[in-house]
């Protein structure tokens, strides 16, 4: 492992990383340090209660997760977890797996009435899912830079993340934390923010506010183009 980080911080003119735990990993091998430049989101508030009603869904009604149902991003956490909150709000999956999975079976079996399985859902209609929930829960096992985490940030979500480094890289002070894997932990958690709407409002404009402070594309963007114009030995236009 250590010959391949070498050739990446060797052969390239420049190597970019998109997390500092990344850098740090590759410093502490090579004596040669990346460049970090985050990945970006994009503000994200619209709303849409046609979409929702498809889904049988109310706007701050529901708690939601995003992801591959696979083991490694902690939907069965959870799932479990959620079985003894006690709330009238609905828990939403979205994600599925692309093949006949035993995995995804014991999910559904798991889970209780008040749970939705939606299976993959893209585009606009994602994005009005994902800006209509009342809680986000991001419960991975193993991640690297989430996305969907980023994404949840900059629809300003109310964000229950396990406790990885590199989810508290994204999230920050704006996010809530429970111990990876521990469905206890994630309960009393889930059910703390559920009794106190308060704490959720707090939450949502720490987000928000992160989001449009460290993941901005048009920063982000910016970097890149600094990067590119450096590394062929032009001068940036301005």
């Amino acid at each position: 492992m250590r010959a391949y980080a070498e050739l990446a911080m060797v052969f390239p003119n420049v190597t970019v990383v998109d997390s500092l735990r990344t850098q740090e990993w590759y410093a502490a091998r090579t004596g040669r340090v990346p460049r970090f430049i985050p990945y970006g989101t994009t503000i994200s508030t619209e709303s849409d209660n046609a979409v929702l009603n498809k889904y049988g869904l109310e706007e701050g009604k529901y708690i939601l997760f995003v992801g591959r149902l696979v083991h490694e991003k902690g939907a069965h956490t959870l799932i479990e977890a959620f079985k003894s909150v006690e709330t009238d709000v609905k828990l939403v999956i979205v994600g599925d797996f692309l093949a006949p999975s035993d995995y995804v079976r014991r999910l559904k079996e798991m889970a209780d009435e008040r749970t939705l399985f939606l299976g993959f859902v893209y585009g606009r209609e994602f994005d009005v899912l994902r800006n209509g929930s009342l809680i986000y829960v991001h419960p991975s096992l193993f991640d690297g830079t989430s996305i969907s985490l980023l994404g949840a940030l900059g629809a300003g979500r109310c964000i229950l993340s396990s406790d990885l480094q590199d989810n508290k890289e994204v999230g920050g002070d704006s996010v809530s934390y429970f111990k990876m894997g521990d469905v206890n932990d994630l309960r009393e958690k889930l059910q703390a923010l559920l009794d106190d709407p308060d704490s959720i409002n707090v939450n949502c404009g720490k987000s928000i506010s992160r989001a449009a402070t460290l993941f901005d594309w048009e920063r982000i963007t910016d970097s890149y183009e600094e990067v590119y114009t450096q590394a062929l030995g032009v001068r940036r236009q301005e």
